[in-house]
This record gives structure tokens, sequence and C-alpha cells, in this order.
């Protein structure tokens, strides 16, 4: 009847549980808006696992997430060994009611079901499904409180928005990832059909026009005619050399220097392209790797030229013989407006969208920074295990 009462009375439970950090609608916006930017498996798990029960003074979490095999352990979790597996018949369950439930009440309702996870839950206090269009999607399973294990109605309606949203989330990542193996199957696509053009290309076409120049020349034909056929010869050497550099094969260190050199014949002295390479000897790179490494700097690279007016651009290659390389290209131009790492797959931005999947297949990070007047840097850090 006194519902202004009630909500004083609940902030000082709050308040003697929790401290003065508990604060319902902050937590709930602060979560929400990490949710919103999950486009990654590893961030939207980071946030039920790792930021959720910070927040909420939780002690134990445990996640277990459905790509299409059914649910499984998304995480080494803060709890203590869960079964990496979730129970069908638990599932099931939770299929027919997508509301957070108390783990008193579940053992209740499902005794014999709950019985053959007993042991590997046993430490859970609130299980709380994700859904997304009325679909079990996923199962968070939180513990213990720092102070108890009283979770108030009001946590379980924050948890139940949470889970509503985390349960979109993940329908969002699931279609992130189909669209980027989708994306990296078309650039393989793309690779393997450039190197089998310039194969061809080489041992046909180039050949027929090296011998008809070899049959005018020892004809006496004119030296116009035989000087064109050269200029047509030299053409199509760059056409092979843009489809798959055949220095390539001789290494990095040479297919930058080449990459560079035929950027600063371009540029004509306008911008200065530096060029400073570091690398150590050490395991060979996969032929995927080397070839992905090439075109996010040749793309990097072309963009500077043809976009951004500068003085000076900076190519870095540096290399620590562990399988570990640093790539940078940086530029002092115009930079670019109201640009953020969010909209690089926007229109007029698919250069860099393709250098961000062609990063993503070889397990790179790629950093794009750019602002108005101050240029724009394309940095990419490679470290894998050997």
């Amino acid at each position: 009847p006194f519902p202004w009462l009630q909500a004083r009375v609940q902030a000082r439970v709050n308040h003697v549980l929790y401290g003065n950090h508990y604060d319902s609608l902050a937590i709930a916006a602060n979560l929400s808006q990490r949710l919103a930017g999950a486009l990654e498996r590893k961030t939207l798990i980071d946030v039920l696992v790792a930021h959720l029960p910070h927040q909420m003074g939780i002690l134990e979490a445990a996640l277990w997430l459905d790509d299409g095999g059914g649910l499984r352990l998304a995480q080494d979790s803060s709890s203590p060994k869960p079964m990496r597996d979730m129970h069908h018949l638990l599932k099931d369950q939770f299929q027919r009611n997508l509301q957070p439930t108390r783990a008193a009440e579940l053992w209740a309702r499902f005794p014999e079901q709950m019985d053959a996870v007993s042991n590997s839950l046993s430490w859970g206090r609130l299980f709380i499904p994700l859904a997304y269009e009325e679909r079990l999607n996923g199962l968070l399973v939180l513990g213990s409180r720092v102070a108890g294990e009283v979770y108030s109605d009001q946590d379980l309606l924050i948890l139940s928005t949470i889970a509503r949203q985390a349960g979109l989330a993940w329908a969002n990542v699931l279609l992130v990832e189909q669209y980027r193996r989708i994306s990296q199957k078309l650039v393989r696509s793309d690779e393997t059909q450039r190197k089998q053009l310039a194969a061809d290309l080489h041992d046909s076409l180039l050949q027929d026009l090296f011998y008809i120049k070899q049959l005018l020349y020892q004809r006496h034909a004119g030296s116009d005619l035989v000087a064109q056929i050269g200029k047509s010869i030299d053409r199509l050497r760059q056409v092979i050399k843009a489809q798959r550099p055949a220095v390539l094969d001789r290494g990095l260190r040479l297919a930058f220097e080449d990459l560079v050199d035929e950027a600063r014949k371009r540029a004509n002295g306008a911008p200065q392209i530096k060029l400073e390479i570091e690398l150590a000897e050490g395991p060979d790179l996969p032929e995927e790797t080397l070839t992905q490494v090439y075109r996010i700097a040749q793309e990097a690279l072309a963009n500077a030229l043809k976009h951004a007016r500068a003085s000076t651009i900076r190519v870095l290659l540096h290399g620590t013989g562990s399988n570990s390389l640093n790539l940078a290209v940086a530029d002092d131009g115009v930079g670019m407006v109201k640009f953020t790492q969010e909209t690089i797959s926007g229109n007029g931005h698919f250069g860099l969208a393709l250098m961000r999947e062609r990063a993503a297949m070889i397990g790179a990070t790629l950093s794009i920074q750019s602002h108005p007047g101050s240029g724009t840097s394309v940095t990419l850090e490679l470290c894998s295990e050997s």
C-alpha cells in the first residue's frame, strides 16, 4: 500500500547487505550498455561472468551457451568445476519457463532432474535462462552473494531484464560470426582465384608476348612496334603482381620493400614514404598469414596515397621471430571525419572493413585511429603460439 516506504526499506536492505555501491538502476544501465555493444563472443561472456558478478556482489558464476549443438559451458568459470554440458532435461525445463528461478524453487519443482546435476551445480543459487524469440539459447547460473544468499525481487527484476538483453546479444553474436565465416570464405576464395589467375597469365599470355617480341626483334620489325609490345609486357607484369606478388614467396621483407618501391613510383615524391623493417629470424609464418599481412599493408598504403593528402607516410614492420608481428601504416594527413571503430563497416569504408576481416582470419588485432587534421594510423598486432 505504500510503495515509497517499500522502496526506502529495500534501499536500506541493499545498503546493509551490499554497502553504498549497490545502485540497481546504475547497474542495469551499465550492463545494458555493455550488452548493446557486445558483438564478440568473448565480450558477451565477460559481461555476464565477470562484470555482472562484480557489480552485484556475487561470488561465483557460470555460463552455458547454445550455438546449435546444445548448451555448452562457455568459459573457465569462477565456479568450482561445473559440468561442461548442461543436462538436456534441465534445458527442457527452462524452455518452458524463461524466468530467473531460485535454486530452492527449482530443486523443489524438479527433484529428479536436478539430482542429475546437483553435484556440479550445488553452489548455484539462481538460474537465469537467456532467451531470444521464446527460444532458450543460454543459461547463467549465479552463486552466493558476498553478504549472503539473498536475491531480492528487485534483483530478479534487474536480472530478468539483463537476461532478455543477453539473449538478443547472443543472437547478434551468432549472426556476426556467421557473417564473418561467409566473409572469410569469400576472401580465401578471392585469394585462390587471384593466385590461379596470376599463374595462368604468367604461363600463357606473358610467355606469348615474350615470344612475339623476340620474333619481331629477330625479323627486324619496327622499333616502335617492339617497344609497344615491351610496354604491354610491363603492364601485364604489374597486373600479375597485383593478383599474387611472387616476391611474397621470398619473405615479407622483400615483399614490403617491393610494395613501398611501387608506392613511391606512384607518389612521385609527394608524399614521402618511409619504410622501417625489423624482422628477427624465426619460424616461418603460414602462407595465408603472409598474404593477409601484405594485403592489409597494401590496402592501408593505397588509402593513404589516395585520400590522406599527407606529406609523410610511415610503414613499420617489426617481428620478434616467435610468430609475433607488428605492422603500422601511419600518415600525417587530413584524417577522417566522425570516424570510430564501429563505423568501419559503414558506407565508404568497405576497404577498412575488409582489412578487419583479413586480420580476424589470422587471429590478429587491427586498430584504426583517425581524427580530422591529425592523420590516420592502421596498426596490426599478431601474436600466435609457435
